[in-house]
């Protein structure tokens, strides 16, 4: 009788281990992967992104696109703006109400094609600033793979810091912040965020 309930208490934990896996990753049949210590890198993408974009390799070129797209857009706009303002200037100062109500229209219609302006100029910045993005994050995945492959590491996975301080204010902000944080907890040692900056050149710029 004894080797009876042993049987089963045996049939009962393997059915009850079966059932915590399919819980756990969905399947039955493929656990979930058990990491080794040394296995898994942090790196703080998201600070590396912002000072790559901040650094000579992208900054330059992203502040004289926006002057050439001021220049295109929004200069002749305010040239505009400047001689109507002096015409009203001077039909008021000669009480020519006719004249007056002519250049406030022409003003409400510079108003519009301003309108339109300014969002063609944040549309082709913004444009460019997203495939300047897209070649910084790229570079930053390839040197962390690079990285982490020479300390040893089989994953990097990109975190920040879970206990720096939080620097914006908005919830839409703070939650952005809360989402850049994968990792809550890790051991000390598994950040090469300082290795990847190092290998990108980045303090020298």
């Amino acid at each position: 009788m004894r080797t009876a309930h042993v049987f089963l208490a045996a049939i009962a934990s393997s059915l009850f281990t079966i059932l915590a896996l399919h819980l756990l990753t969905g399947t039955g049949a493929t656990a979930r992967p058990v990491y080794q210590e040394g296995d898994i890198a942090i790196c703080d993408v998201a600070s590396l992104a912002e000072d790559m974009m901040d650094s000579d390799r992208y900054l330059p070129a992203r502040e004289a696109k926006q002057a050439e797209l001021e220049t295109k857009y929004l200069t002749p706009l305010r040239e505009q703006a400047t001689a109507l303002e002096q015409q009203f200037v001077e039909a008021q100062a000669a009480g020519d109400q006719e004249r007056m109500q002519q250049i406030s229209q022409q003003g409400m219609m510079l108003q519009q094609q301003g309108a339109e302006a300014q969002q063609n100029f944040q549309t082709e910045l913004q444009q460019f600033i997203s495939e300047q993005f897209q070649d910084a994050y790229s570079n930053i995945v390839e040197s962390a793979a690079a990285v982490g492959d020479e300390l040893g590491y089989t994953y990097v996975a990109s975190s920040s810091p879970p206990a720096s301080d939080f620097e914006d204010e908005t919830f839409a902000d703070l939650l952005t912040e809360v989402l850049s944080r994968t990792y809550v907890h890790y051991p000390e040692g598994v950040d090469i965020t300082a290795e990847v900056r190092d290998d990108l050149n980045l303090d020298e710029e």
